[in-house]
C-alpha cells in the first residue's frame, strides 16, 4: 500500500530529523 509506505518513511525522517536536532 503506497500511502501506508509513504507515511512509514515520513515517520522515519521525522525521527531521523528529531534524532539530529536533539
Amino acid at each position: 500500500m503506497p500511502t501506508l509506505t509513504s507515511y512509514f518513511g515520513f515517520l522515519l525522517a521525522a525521527l531521523t530529523i528529531t534524532s539530529v536536532l536533539f
